[in-house]
């Protein structure tokens, strides 16, 4: 039999926010003119450089995330080897068929950025499909580098299937108080008919015989 209380429990148990460790080794990109150096011995972290400037250089990472769930914040730590280049927009692409792909998240950074630090971003996105983390970059010198080590995904596995099932737990509190009601109308109206068709017949006992 279905229970609703067993699985209302489940899914708030799944509420919980939860962090998804990643690291900038994960980034790639399709873009002839960014270069990417991994990790060695003289720099464990991740470099991106450019070999022309430009204001458009991106690099892309998958994020594992369960669909369903809910991406609350990107943390990236990053380094800049250069005082012009920067971080421009963090982006969340959404994507399903090959030919198409939605920005569902976009975040421009306008103030100035420290030189070492690590970025935060808040969001709200509910995860649909395949999710890519977009970082978009501007590189002023051709000599500049960005590093990148971990990316951290703070998110909450199965909040969409939370929201449903608050829907469907209130439908069914509905119908039972529904179902309460037309029986409560049934037990009356089968007392009303008992009463008319069977009244009790009451006898005098204390009336002398005649």
């Amino acid at each position: 039999m279905f229970d609703v209380r067993k699985l209302s429990l489940t899914y708030n148990k799944q509420q919980e926010e939860k962090s998804l460790l990643l690291h900038g080794l994960c980034f790639v990109t399709g873009d002839p003119s960014v270069h990417i150096a991994y990790p060695y011995k003289i720099h464990p972290a991740v470099q991106i450089s450019a070999t022309s400037p430009g204001d458009s250089k991106c690099v892309y990472m998958l994020l594992p995330v369960p669909r369903g769930s809910l991406i609350k914040e990107l943390e990236i730590a990053y380094h800049r080897k250069g005082f012009q280049s920067s971080i421009t927009h963090i982006q969340l692409i959404e994507q399903q068929e090959t030919i198409s792909a939605d920005v569902v998240y976009d975040d421009m950074i306008k103030d100035p950025l420290p030189t070492i630090s690590t970025l935060k971003s808040a969001c709200s996105v509910v995860v649909q499909n395949s999710m890519l983390l977009k970082i978009c970059l501007k590189f002023t010198n051709t000599e500049d580098i960005i590093e990148f080590g971990s990316v951290v995904v703070n998110y909450i596995q199965g909040y969409q299937l939370t929201s449903k099932q608050k829907k469907v737990t209130g439908r069914h509190e509905y119908h039972n108080k529904l179902s309460n009601q037309e029986e409560k109308s049934v037990n009356r109206i089968g007392h009303f008919l008992r009463y008319l068709f069977f009244k009790p017949v009451i006898k005098n006992s204390l009336k002398p015989e005649l």
